[in-house]
């Protein structure tokens, strides 16, 4: 059976979706029992604000009032999950939707359960559910003609699959209204469901995303994370290539690898390093806290951040810099800046000898220092390595007149400064 094979597509209206009537007119299967919606633990929390709902609101009026025989409002996407003896339909894209339409539709005071929100609501959620509550039963738009419009004919696709990661790769190639999960999103869903116990779980959803509120540059830690990661990951292998440096394929490189027993995780979460395989699961979790945490110390050091505001394809030099400072001090623990002050030699040195920076320039240029990190049976032997081959590679040629010789000028001054800082072992 091929893939496709084993998605089931339809179309559905409201009143299905919410197992409000049995007498549908759209898509009568009742094999599907959408009464088992429920939102998954791994989601993130209902973020939709009050301009949401008026937008959505305001959508569902224009097509009521313009005659619309149906109003097609997106698609979800449902992974068929059995937990217990139960089927359910765990929704993986339609969340912020479904669950504002399910605030209407108790608004509406059916005489009807909506299963979606008779689970158990994330903590996180019930300030927004809250607002936009109130703004429902404000809205003046919402009379007895609208509900109706509402049930019978304002309909969604859907997309059901019983394989998780395959609904993860249809969610993050389409694009539907509401806010899309991206990498750091589906990799959290990925390992959730390796985690049996369901407190657990929810700790490591929670805790996912508190940290995903933290910005460093307008970015979320954990895409700069995950960035420096997939460098050393690739670097280490003598993999790296240049769009590692750009965009490297976060799910991809950290999907679970295989599932570690629990008793050999609770007795080495401690110990992972930035290049082990990666483990199904709660493992990931501590894997990626390990990093962040190691990351927020090092930018707390301006030697670290140095280069962070560079542009251009310079900032492929800082991010080589930085993930290699990152894999050098976890597993050699040593702060001595050594390392740094070698490494701003050889990004002066690359900067100087060309005209641009391209990031395929940089991978080739720096990939070999990730594998003498792994390779090398203490620091010492990684320092006294990249030494040498300064002391042997680092010379100047003279240019001729223009910006180049200014740049000459001003370079070699600071690398000639910074190679007196470092020792001269042999």
């Amino acid at each position: 059976m091929n893939e496709l094979e084993k998605l089931n597509v339809g179309v559905a209206n409201i009143g299905k979706i919410f197992n409000l009537s049995r007498d549908d007119d759209t898509n009568n299967d009742d094999d599907i029992n959408f009464e088992n919606l429920r939102i998954p633990n791994y989601q993130r929390p209902y973020r939709w604000t009050t301009q949401n709902v008026n937008e959505l609101i305001d959508d569902v009026s224009e097509a009521v009032n313009g005659g619309k025989s149906n109003y097609l409002i997106g698609n979800i996407i449902l992974h068929k999950n059995k937990d217990g003896d139960k089927e359910y339909y765990d929704i993986v894209d339609g969340q912020q939707r479904l669950t504002t339409l399910a605030l209407i539709i108790i608004y509406a005071k059916e005489n009807k359960e909506i299963s979606l929100l008779e689970n158990e609501i994330n903590p996180n959620s019930i300030s927004a559910l809250k607002n936009n509550f109130n703004i429902i039963t404000k809205s003046k738009k919402i009379d007895e003609k609208f509900l109706e419009f509402l049930k019978k004919q304002v309909i969604v696709t859907y997309t059901i699959t019983d394989d998780l990661d395959q609904a993860f790769i249809l969610f993050s190639s389409q694009n539907t209204r509401g806010k899309p999960l991206d990498d750091k999103d589906l990799l959290k869903g990925h390992h959730i469901r390796f985690i049996n116990r369901k407190i657990t779980q929810r700790k490591c959803a929670e805790e996912f995303e508190e940290i995903l509120r933290d910005k460093r540059n307008n970015s979320d830690i954990f895409s700069i994370v995950l960035t420096l990661l997939s460098i050393i990951k690739s670097g280490s292998k003598s993999e790296l290539q240049g769009f590692d440096l750009s965009s490297p394929n976060i799910y991809e490189n950290f999907k679970s690898e295989f599932l570690s027993d629990e008793i050999i995780f609770n007795n080495y979460h401690n110990n992972f390093i930035a290049t082990a395989s990666i483990q199904g699961g709660e493992a990931f979790f501590k894997y990626l806290e390990k990093y962040t945490k190691l990351y927020n110390k090092l930018v707390e050091d301006e030697v670290f951040t140095c280069y962070e505001q560079l542009h251009g394809g310079n900032i492929y030099l800082a991010r080589v810099y930085q993930a290699t400072i990152l894999f050098y001090r976890d597993k050699f623990n040593d702060d001595s800046y050594d390392i740094e002050k070698a490494l701003q030699i050889l990004l002066l040195n690359f900067r100087l000898e060309k005209d641009s920076v391209r990031k395929e320039g940089v991978a080739d240029e720096f990939r070999k220092w990730f594998k003498e990190i792994e390779f090398a049976s203490n620091k010492e032997v990684f320092k006294n390595k990249l030494k040498k081959y300064i002391r042997n590679n680092i010379f100047f040629k003279d240019f001729e007149g223009g910006w180049q010789k200014q740049k000459f000028i001003e370079a070699t001054y600071f690398i000639d400064e910074i190679k007196k800082e470092i020792p001269n072992e042999k």
